[in-house]
């Protein structure tokens, strides 16, 4: 077996008989997960640690995001997972759960964008934030003398806050708003700006969110660009501008796009052509399988799609009725 492989006894064979141990799931690099299948499981913080730690390995971007923010992920499993990718390793740095002697190791030798995503960590210290201030630019100094965790003496270096003119108040509180569909974009808009990220992409996701708000978030982290892409009120006219400028990790990011719940044909055509400007015939069709699976994807694209002889492609066809009622129009 190889070091990360995991194995279990064979359960009712008695070592006197033969019992062995097999594996409980094949080598990292093998793990096969069905595209999408996995995500809700891996950010529930409710799922085991166990379960969490064989999600780590799945080749599904979103499922390793997912894992890489869950606070009860095993702290050994963020430890590896910071050199997974940049995008994971940024969702790392803001969990909650990785250790302090991790943070203050990142700030005092960090990649680009490690700091600005260690500055979101609500589980900061005082030594943390210490270390980070060494390198940190004038942006991220911000970030972190703005944390509830920062030192006293740092706290004097803050810089007075500009004036801002009043929002909006509701009587009702953040999560009731953000829970009923029927919110107003006013009360929607009044939440927009909250520095919890949590709450953020509950905005982002919400379907009368004002589109100049949706397009707004486009700018900021990639947790936030992945939720707003969900969102059919964000108009398609706004991703294609913002995938014309560079994008943490764009292949995941068109996953998402692909499975928008309401598309045009020039949008989906947008998300082939991009995928394969990213080289996507070399590579696991991701991209083109949750197209291939998504009701909302138009028929036109659908049946072209029904040519291509990729395994991910065909299986994904199979299961969107839409696909085959597209076939036989």
């Amino acid at each position: 077996m190889t070091p990360t492989t995991t194995a279990r006894w064979q359960a009712g064979t008695p070592a006197s008989q033969g019992g062995r141990f097999r594996p409980q799931f094949r080598t990292a690099d093998e793990v096969e997960l069905t595209p999408g299948a996995d995500e809700g499981t891996a950010s529930n913080p409710g799922t085991p640690a166990k379960t969490l730690t064989r999600l780590s390995y799945s080749k599904d971007e979103l499922v390793r995001l997912a894992v890489a923010g869950n606070t009860n992920t095993p702290v050994g499993d963020l430890q590896r997972m910071l050199n997974r990718g940049r995008d994971v390793r940024a969702t790392v740095l803001a969990n909650p759960s990785l250790p302090e002697k991790d943070l203050i190791a990142v700030a005092r030798r960090p990649r680009d964008g490690d700091l600005r995503s260690l500055a979101g960590n609500p589980a900061l210290t005082g030594n943390v934030i210490r270390a980070a201030m060494e390198t940190a630019d004038s942006g991220v100094r911000a970030m972190l003398l703005s944390h509830s965790a920062v030192p006293a003496d740092l706290a004097s270096m803050r810089e007075p806050a500009p004036t801002k003119p009043e929002q909006m108040r509701f009587t009702r509180p953040a999560s009731e708003v953000v829970s009923d569909p029927d919110a107003s974009p006013d009360e929607l808009r009044n939440l927009a700006y909250t520095r919890d990220p949590n709450l953020r992409e509950r905005v982002a996701v919400h379907p009368n969110t004002p589109p100049r708000i949706l397009e707004g978030y486009l700018r900021l982290d990639h947790q936030t660009l992945l939720q707003v892409l969900r969102n059919p009120s964000l108009p398609e006219e706004a991703i294609v501008r913002r995938f014309g400028r560079p994008v943490i990790d764009t292949r995941t990011a068109l996953g998402v796009a692909a499975s928008r719940p309401q598309m045009s044909d020039q949008f989906a055509r947008f998300v082939l052509d991009s995928w394969t400007d990213q080289g996507g015939f070399n590579m696991v069709q991701r991209v083109p399988a949750l197209l291939a699976a998504n009701p909302a994807a138009p028929p036109a694209v659908l049946r072209e799609l029904a040519g291509w002889r990729f395994p991910e492609v065909q299986q994904a066809l199979a299961s969107n009725p839409a696909a085959a009622a597209s076939a036989a129009a």
